[in-house]
């Protein structure tokens, strides 16, 4: 009977030995951790766009008519000079061809008014007429003359607007698009309207992605930054490049309203790659690095903090985390440098090979200063 009772007294206090263990355990928090090393660190800005020929022109037309030949089809290479485009210059020619028959009536009238001229002169020195009749001659002259150079203005004026019906190709490129066909009426542009668009032609050996950049983002873009772009319609290859200017007008954000309107600046990525498959208007993903260090301290960053700094009139935080100390956790107030797509260096307040407490995250929001800590054994993780 007494042994009896021994081994339930055994068995009674190997119970209460096993619940307050696990009461001590309970009360020690498990975390995981990541002992402190130096790293490649990458800091990148999204950007969103479309390619675009680096010499890409619209061609309009810059006389009113209506198309008579367009001289080209989508996808053909043309060099600057080439005749691409006739607008009807038969109204422009009988423009000019009156203009010319006015001119050479004024060419007759100025010799006849250089005969009479010189005739009322001659009369007028040897005192046969008035000065008032001399006067009458020389006016009519002069009179002559400044029509004569208003109607070459006239005509020059209307020889250049028959230029205007024959559009050559200002580049060397392929016409990228053709928006008009023959028998179209066109129209030049004014303050408030564009002029008619007819085709767009663009030099592909050099494309340039047009994006836009959020306005918290774009103080970190620079002039020159290498840039990593993914094309959509080729998934499986990035292209490389870098920032060839930054837009200081906000780009404009359709088909939002004012709540949810985000200003934006334009931002040009010259393509360095020459690749045929490339098309004007294709969708754009672009990283742009701006900046990168091959060794540094780095963390995720689940392993920081922040807080509120005490007694400051201005509205200031600390950044802090936790590294692992005799079993407890030690805060320590660090300061940040670049922030990666997934870690974050660490400029001052840590050494290689501190042991630093990085989860798990309802643990790190509760943990305190000197708390006691265990470690999340590998097995666990798993």
């Amino acid at each position: 009977m007494k042994k009896l009772i021994l081994i339930v007294f055994f068995v009674f206090l190997l119970a209460i030995l096993i619940i307050l263990n696990i009461k001590a355990t309970k009360k020690e928090k498990v975390v995981e951790i990541e002992v402190v090393k130096k790293n490649f660190i990458q800091e990148t800005v999204k950007a969103y766009g479309f390619l675009e020929a680096k010499r890409q022109v619209e061609i309009g037309s810059e006389v009113i008519g209506k198309i008579k030949k367009i001289l080209v089809s989508k996808g053909d290479l043309v060099k600057s000079g080439d005749l691409i485009c006739v607008i009807d210059p038969t109204e422009y020619q009988a423009q000019r061809d009156r203009i010319k028959v006015i001119l050479e009536q004024d060419l007759y009238e100025l010799n006849l008014a250089k005969l009479d001229y010189e005739r009322e002169r001659n009369l007028f020195e040897k005192k046969l007429i008035s000065q008032k009749e001399f006067e009458v001659a020389e006016a009519r002259l002069k009179s002559i003359l400044f029509r004569i150079k208003q109607d070459s203005f006239n005509l020059k004026e209307s020889e250049n607007r028959l230029l205007k019906c024959f559009i050559r190709s200002p580049i060397d490129g392929e016409i990228m698009e053709i928006y008009k066909k023959e028998g179209e009426t066109v129209v030049p542009g004014t303050i408030n309207n564009p002029a008619s668009l007819i085709m767009v032609i663009g030099d592909k050996s050099k494309m340039i992605a047009k994006c836009e950049v959020d306005e918290t983002e774009i103080p970190k873009i620079k002039k020159g930054q290498k840039v990593k772009i993914k094309v959509d319609a080729f998934p499986d290859t990035t292209f490389s490049g870098s920032v060839s200017r930054i837009g200081g007008v906000r780009a404009s954000s359709f088909g939002q309203s004012q709540i949810q309107q985000t200003t934006k600046f334009p931002v040009e990525i010259e393509v360095n790659e020459k690749f045929d498959l490339f098309l004007p208007g294709m969708s754009v993903s672009c990283e742009i690095i701006t900046a990168e260090k091959e060794s540094t301290i780095t963390l995720p960053y689940s392993a920081l903090g922040r807080e509120k700094v005490e007694n400051k009139e201005q509205e200031e935080f600390n950044t802090f985390l936790f590294i692992l100390k005799n079993k407890r956790a030690k805060k320590v107030n660090v300061k940040t440098g670049i922030r990666g797509l997934k870690r974050i260096e660490i400029l001052s307040g840590l050494n290689v090979y501190d042991t630093v407490i990085t989860g798990p995250e309802e643990v790190l929001k509760k943990l305190k200063d000197g708390e006691k800590v265990v470690v999340k054994s590998l097995d666990k993780r798993k």
